[in-house]
């Protein structure tokens, strides 16, 4: 007899998905209510928000060590860090009113096409050209992703920096300073998996093809 009960696992990702779904949709209704209040607001105070831009620093700091009782001189090179904008005028803060509303819709699509891939498995669909489509489609998101992350969003701190002075650290303003290929290299590694998964589904979809001939 065929076991038609559908694994836990699949149940739990799939509900998953739809939380997530939920809560980017709370999200992006929240940053939408904002954008209409601060593109209709008359006041022309400073606001102060918090903005996901890494910035390379130059530390240029030394340090001692104690190792064995003997002092090791250490110096720390450089970090990484975030942009805190403070009492930034409104007009100022209406150009950067749409980031979050993009960075929502685009996690709203990658999530919305992953729990279409879920939802088919849970039908028993699974070697079917749709799915392949929708693994495709998931492994060039990634890229995407990966490409706005180390490219794109290094534009925008490139142009950030080069406005900026600090009285104890020294920004790194040199273009590509930010990308850290190394750290979001995962990133590629899941995009080109589920991409050969793809075509692993295509494989299969041509043995069940075979398989119904046969019978």
């Amino acid at each position: 007899m065929e076991d038609n009960q559908i694994p836990l696992s699949i149940d739990l990702i799939y509900l998953f998905c739809n939380l997530a779904l939920v809560g980017l949709i709370i999200g992006f209704l929240f940053f939408a209510v904002v954008n209409v209040i601060l593109h209709t607001s008359e006041d022309n105070h400073g606001i102060s928000f918090y903005m996901n831009v890494p910035v390379r620093i130059d530390m240029k700091e030394t340090g001692n060590m104690n190792i064995d009782d003997k002092i090791v001189k250490v110096g720390l090179k450089d970090t990484t860090s975030q942009i805190q904008f403070s009492e930034v005028p409104n007009q100022v803060a209406k150009r950067f009113s749409y980031f979050p509303l993009v960075y929502i819709s685009f996690a709203f699509y990658c999530v919305f096409v992953f729990r279409k891939f879920i939802k088919n498995v849970r039908k028993r669909e699974v070697f079917t050209v749709k799915n392949i489509n929708l693994l495709k489609r998931i492994s060039y998101l990634l890229v995407v992703v990966w490409f706005f992350r180390n490219v794109v969003l290094d534009l925008v701190a490139y142009s950030f920096v080069q406005k900026m002075e600090f009285e104890n650290v020294s920004l790194i303003k040199s273009f590509g300073a930010s990308v850290d290929f190394m750290n979001y290299r995962s990133g590629l590694f899941i995009a080109l998996f589920i991409w050969v998964l793809a075509h692993i589904f295509i494989k299969g979809l041509e043995l069940q093809k075979d398989q119904d001939l046969t019978v």
